[in-house]
């Protein structure tokens, strides 16, 4: 897979589950076995405000020529991903999440490891300017 691949993923998984949770709220905390409430709902619409910047964010890393500056964003992303990897383990193993909350392990364990596959690798990440 690429790196415009992988980053085209990741956009479009956080651009798909930050519409939900920005329009639709209570479903999505439904679906994770959360209770829908006021301060869920609010958080919930932070946190998809959140996830569609970063999908702009990672949409626009496809295309970036500086290598300095991709590395930055998948160093930040895989540090982040990492950390909801954890936190998605704990509330799901805890039963704060139902089994749906395994859906969100599974995203960020790829976000975690697809950033760590590509700034561990050898070869440049852009073409040659």
């Amino acid at each position: 897979m690429s790196i415009r691949t992988f980053l085209a993923i990741l956009a479009v998984l956080g651009f798909v589950h930050g519409v939900a949770f920005l329009i639709v709220p209570d479903q999505v905390a439904i679906s994770y076995g959360l209770p829908p409430s006021a301060p869920v709902a609010l958080m919930a619409r932070f946190f998809g405000s959140a996830l569609l910047a970063w999908c702009g964010i990672l949409w626009m890393a496809r295309n970036f020529r500086d290598e300095a500056a991709l590395r930055a964003v998948l160093t930040c992303t895989a540090i982040a991903d990492a950390i909801g990897f954890l936190t998605a383990i704990a509330a799901t193993v805890s039963g704060t999440f139902n089994a749906t909350g395994w859906i969100a392990v599974a995203i960020y364990a790829f976000g975690t490891a697809g950033c760590s596959y590509f700034l561990m690798g050898s070869k440049r990440l852009v073409a040659a300017s």
